[in-house]
């Protein structure tokens, strides 16, 4: 009976799972539009409140949100609105977490096949299994290539590491191990690649050898997965910095303000995809509680301690990587040297289009265009105040150069 009940639970799931990628269309960006701006007004057009006001159900004070009310109107959409209040009820009236199933198969081949159906391989190929993860997880290998790159830094003895020890200390789900970990790596010259030679974690300190050092590695990947989606990605991309760079431009930009003209695509319709992906993976019984090793109370408390550590650095990763002391420093670094050079292309663009604005910052005469300019002043001083340790850009602190870099960073 048990398994009768979870087919027609897992493929209720699946199908809604599936109507969702399905019905996900390329959303249509409409020009800005005079006085609909709060610099128009004259008056802030969005304020952000606790999430616990935004959202009631979520305990969590720290993290500002705005409210579903307040979304302004051309930016409001009541289908995807309408849409997850139904995906958070149906959380408690049909949840797709059933108790009494067997453990999940610990082979990530056949784990994937039995998870990854054909209804989803319609909408997207199934996720393939990097090399580093072939055998044996090469953290090395993974501390220079791919997302967890950006975790690596110097440590003030010449050693590498990957400092996840934030993650200790939250409430997780029974029987699991306590998430957080620290990975320390040296150089080998000779092979001009990173080698993990210790690992501190709820295990004590591993070595290469000891007969806990796969599961510490399991564990320090877990730990890098959890804090990149949870923490890195949507409390400080989507939360910190995307939040209240949308609600800054749309309070102090005028529609017609070439700030305003270059960061609308970007920012377009920000606070209505924030509410509704906050309602459907942060309420009770949503993605973040029923996929990762925190419970509700542990997710809600990383959050809001997590929120204050933003640094919008990250958003620069040329600067990024030079505050982490990672570049040159003999070994390779494929992932860093790829994402300057993307950034770069957003770079050019950005001074490019700044250069026929502010045309006398741009040749290194004055900056006298960019302080007459009381609306992007205005912008800046609003970021500063709402993203947590302001965008390393102040109004009254102005260059070409750290607007073209903060632009890019946006971009």
């Amino acid at each position: 009976m048990t398994g009768l009940l979870w087919f027609f639970r897992k493929w209720f799931w699946i199908v809604l799972a599936w109507f969702k990628a399905f019905a996900n269309k390329p959303l249509v960006i409409p020009m800005p539009v005079d006085g609909r701006s709060g610099a128009d007004s004259g008056a802030p057009l969005l304020v952000p409140v606790p999430l616990s006001q935004a959202i009631p159900g979520l305990p969590i004070d720290r993290v500002l949100a705005c409210k579903a009310e307040d979304i302004p109107a051309d930016e409001r959409s009541a289908s995807k609105t309408g849409f997850y209040k139904f995906q958070v009820w149906l959380y408690s009236a049909y949840s797709p977490m059933q108790a009494g199933l067997p453990s999940i198969r610990p082979d990530p081949d056949r784990a994937l096949a039995k998870a990854y159906t054909w209804l989803h391989r319609t909408q997207f190929g199934p996720p393939t299994l990097p090399a580093e993860y072939l055998g044996s997880p090469d953290l090395g290998g993974l501390a220079v290539r791919g997302p967890y790159a950006c975790y690596t830094r110097r440590c003030a003895d010449g050693r590498f590491e990957w400092d996840l020890e934030s993650l200790r200390g939250f409430a997780q789900h029974e029987g699991l191990v306590p998430l957080g970990a620290r990975v320390l790596f040296e150089v080998d010259a000779t092979q001009r690649v990173l080698r993990a030679v210790a690992i501190d974690s709820a295990l004590g300190r591993c070595t290469p050898g000891d007969s806990g050092w796969e599961l510490a590695k399991r564990l320090a990947l877990c730990s890098a997965t959890t804090h990149l989606s949870l923490v890195r990605h949507f409390n400080w991309v989507h939360l910190a910095s995307g939040a209240h760079l949308a609600i800054a431009t749309r309070n102090r930009l005028p529609a017609a303000h070439p700030l305003m003209r270059l960061l609308w695509p970007y920012l377009y319709a920000t606070q209505q995809s924030n509410d509704t992906v906050t309602r459907g993976q942060m309420l009770r019984g949503g993605d973040f509680e029923t996929t990762f090793s925190f419970n509700f109370e542990g997710m809600c408390q990383l959050f809001d301690r997590s929120y204050g550590e933003c640094n919008f650095v990250m958003n620069d990763p040329v600067a990024d990587a030079r505050a982490r002391q990672v570049v040159d420093q003999g070994f390779d670094t494929p992932t860093e040297h790829n994402l300057a050079a993307l950034f770069n292309v957003m770079l050019d663009h950005a001074r490019e289009y700044l250069a026929l604005y502010y045309p006398v910052a741009a040749q290194g005469k004055s900056i006298e265009d960019l302080q007459s300019d009381t609306a992007l002043k205005a912008w800046l001083d609003e970021l500063n105040h709402l993203v947590p340790n302001g965008v390393g850009l102040r109004s009254d602190a102005l260059s070409f150069e750290g607007l073209a870099r903060l632009v890019a960073s946006v971009i």
